[in-house]
């Protein structure tokens, strides 16, 4: 990867980092809670970048080639995400996370690197919490 697009990669990440800030502080409650179904949470993202980390070499051989249809998908979870901040639905916010990475995958690496990393990244939506109205619902009906 040449020096340009590694700084720009780092940009878009330090970015996206700050863009999702306020849904963090709302995931670590969720993953420490005391009575929680997810304290799993903090290694999902770990096993991720394992799996990214054994594709290096697969990676370093595929020669990006933008798709610009990732940017679409890019902006669609941006707005997914703002939405939910707006109307405080933390769900649908958390699924945004793994739709940003896609896009921004596809947009910059395109449709080969975008299919290397589909396991990875769609693997992030197991750390995601469910609505504590699904969970009730479902372990009342198991009960």
């Amino acid at each position: 990867m040449k020096k340009e697009n590694l700084v720009a990669v780092l940009f878009i990440a330090i970015l996206v980092a700050v863009v999702f800030l306020p849904i963090y502080g709302a995931l670590v409650y969720r993953f420490t809670a005391y009575d929680t179904y997810y304290s799993h949470g903090f290694l999902v993202p770990l096993v991720s970048l394992y799996l990214v980390f054994r594709k290096r070499k697969t990676l370093k051989a595929i020669e990006p080639k933008p798709y610009l249809a990732g940017l679409f998908i890019f902006t669609s979870g941006l707005v997914l995400h703002v939405i939910s901040l707006a109307l405080k639905v933390r769900v649908t916010s958390y699924l945004s996370i793994p739709v940003v990475m896609l896009g921004i995958v596809l947009f910059l690496g395109g449709k080969k690197f975008a299919r290397e990393l589909l396991f990875p990244i769609g693997f992030l939506i197991f750390g995601l919490p469910l609505p504590k109205v699904l969970i009730i619902g479902i372990a009342f009906k198991l009960k």
